[in-house]
């Protein structure tokens, strides 16, 4: 029942309330300008009785004062104040009222004097005059019983108006408009396909068609958008698994190679530490022994040694100047059976 929403419409609230307040205003004057206009349409009607009085009574009431019958002139003046819109009807004679039917007094532009002529030997002679006075309170209950009625039938032509006026507005706009809301307060991403179709039908295009057109045109336009969108976002995460997988290939290559290059160093580091080693015994074995290279000159008789700068030393001092080593003097057994055949040395170990 989306097209009985009235009540909770703010576009018929704010137009109810305005037709409202100008229907209110539209009625207030054509009242007052329709009793203004029967306020002037009634003393017209006034005078036009009282001219009506003055033909049909006048002679009537000439008669019965020239006869001085205040009985029947009397009766007279009660039938003219029983009249619509006559308050009273006096008869003056000298300055002096002779009958009347009430003693008020009525505004000047609701009365009227009419004078009482009779003609006797051809002349004229006035014996007296008629006041007629308009009723007030009768003119104002026929400006207000007007007024009213023109209220009362603009009301109802007003609320008919409006109650019209409403209905065309709920089904051409406000529906529409409902639709209008419903479909943007429902649009997604994958509603996009979806194009908005307005129910109500013009055979020429509007405010809301051209509205309703410039959606579909941003959802299209916003679909299209999408669409590369997603056609980006999936050659970019192809592109990045892609990337991945290379990284993990290179990843693992690099471990391999790393593990490679670190068994390398390991073997390069225990071969460095071996060489070092050796390098070390070889400076302890240095240290402990200097070999001698070379050719010596050597006496073949004292078995002297020559050096580098010519001189001729003993072996041992020649020994003991190039190598660590250090001698000890001892004979050994055939120099000891030469030098000391009496001692018998060696003869034990024999």
């Amino acid at each position: 029942m989306r097209h009985l929403r009235l009540p909770s419409s703010i576009i018929s609230k704010r137009l109810i309330s305005r037709v409202v307040i100008s229907a209110f205003v539209v009625i207030v004057v054509s009242s007052m300008v329709t009793g203004l206009i029967t306020w002037t349409n009634e003393k017209q009607a006034l005078e036009r009785r009282f001219r009506e009085i003055q033909e049909s009574y006048l002679g009537a009431i000439r008669a019965a004062l020239w006869v001085n019958d205040r009985e029947h002139l009397r009766l007279i003046l009660m039938g003219i104040s029983r009249l619509p819109g006559i308050a009273y009807a006096r008869v003056y004679s000298e300055d002096e009222m002779k009958d009347g039917t009430d003693s008020r007094e009525t505004d000047h532009d609701l009365k009227m004097v009419i004078p009482i002529w009779h003609r006797y030997n051809n002349q004229n002679y006035k014996i007296g005059e008629l006041c007629l006075g308009g009723n007030p309170n009768y003119i104002f209950k026929m400006v207000v019983k007007d007024a009213l009625a023109i209220a009362l039938s603009q009301c109802v032509m007003i609320l008919i108006i409006c109650i019209v006026i409403l209905i065309i507005i709920n089904r051409s706009v406000i529906r529409r408009l409902l639709t209008v809301t419903d479909y943007t307060s429902t649009l997604s991403t994958d509603s996009l396909d979806n194009p908005l179709i307005l129910d109500h039908k013009t055979k020429h295009p509007d405010e809301l068609t051209t509205l309703a057109e410039t959606i579909n045109r941003m959802r299209e336009a916003l679909h299209g958008a999408f669409k590369q969108q997603k056609t980006l976002e999936d050659r970019l995460k192809k592109h990045t698994e892609n990337l991945e997988t290379a990284v993990a290939e290179r990843t693992a290559s690099l471990h391999e190679k790393n593990e490679q290059l670190t068994s390398e160093m390991e073997e390069r580091k225990r071969i460095e530490e071996e060489r070092e080693n050796l390098i070390r015994e070889l400076k302890d074995a240095l240290s402990e022994v200097k070999k001698l290279s070379g050719l010596l000159p050597i006496c073949a008789n004292c078995k002297k040694i020559r050096d580098d700068k010519g001189y001729w030393n003993h072996v041992e001092s020649y020994i003991k100047a190039h190598s660590e080593a250090e001698f000890s003097h001892g004979i050994c057994p055939e120099c000891a059976k030469k030098l000391y055949p009496e001692l018998s040395l060696y003869e034990d170990q024999e």
